[in-house]
């Protein structure tokens, strides 16, 4: 779901801001359509979680070039 409104409404290259991070979800989404993200969540669980998710992702793509 979060891919259709990154790439409708960002541009790549441009910031995609979730103020209710959670899993991170959209923060990945953001990353593999080359638009950087910012997230933020009251829980620090859900902070540390999608910080998690985020790395992996990065390291995937960097693997990947």
């Amino acid at each position: 779901l979060p891919i259709d409104f990154i790439r409708c409404f960002c541009p790549e290259g441009g910031t995609v801001l979730d103020p209710f991070v959670g899993s991170g979800t959209t923060l990945i989404a953001a990353v593999n359509n080359n638009r950087d993200c910012l997230g933020i969540d009251i829980s620090k669980e859900y902070c540390e979680l999608s910080e998690k998710r985020l790395k992996l992702e990065y390291q995937k793509i960097n693997d990947f070039f």
